[in-house]
C-alpha cells in the first residue's frame, strides 16, 4: 500500500449495480489480508439483493465471508445494487471488493 494513502473521502456516496446474467453465479469478497476498514457503525458498504439490505461485511473489520449471488431462476438478468456511504467525520483506510463470475453448467 502507498504510504501516502489517506483512505476514502468524507461525505461520499458511491453506487454500483452488479448485473448477474442467467445461469451465472457471482462470488464477492473483500480481498485479504487487507483489512476492511470503515468507520464502524457510521460509514458502510451495503448491498440490496431481492429487496433485502445487507451490510457488507457481516463481521466487524475483516471480511472473511464469501458472498454468493445466483441468477434469477426464470432466466432473466438479476441486479444487485451496492452502495458505499461515508459521513463527515473519521475516514477509514477503505476496502477492495472482488467479484468472480462462474457459469452454471447443468448435466
Amino acid at each position: 500500500m502507498d504510504q501516502n494513502y489517506e483512505g476514502y473521502e468524507n461525505n461520499v456516496q458511491c453506487n454500483f449495480n452488479l448485473t448477474i446474467l442467467p445461469k451465472t453465479v457471482v462470488l464477492a469478497r473483500a480481498d485479504l489480508p487487507i483489512t476492511f476498514t470503515t468507520e464502524f457503525g457510521v460509514d458502510y458498504v451495503k448491498y440490496n439483493d431481492d429487496g433485502n439490505d445487507v451490510i457488507f461485511p457481516r463481521q466487524k473489520h475483516y471480511a472473511r465471508d464469501v458472498y454468493i449471488f445466483e441468477s434469477n431462476k426464470n432466466g432473466t438478468d438479476k441486479t444487485v445494487m451496492w452502495e458505499f456511504v461515508s459521513d463527515g467525520s473519521i475516514k477509514g483506510l477503505g476496502f477492495h471488493i472482488s467479484f468472480y463470475a462462474v457459469r452454471k453448467f447443468l448435466f
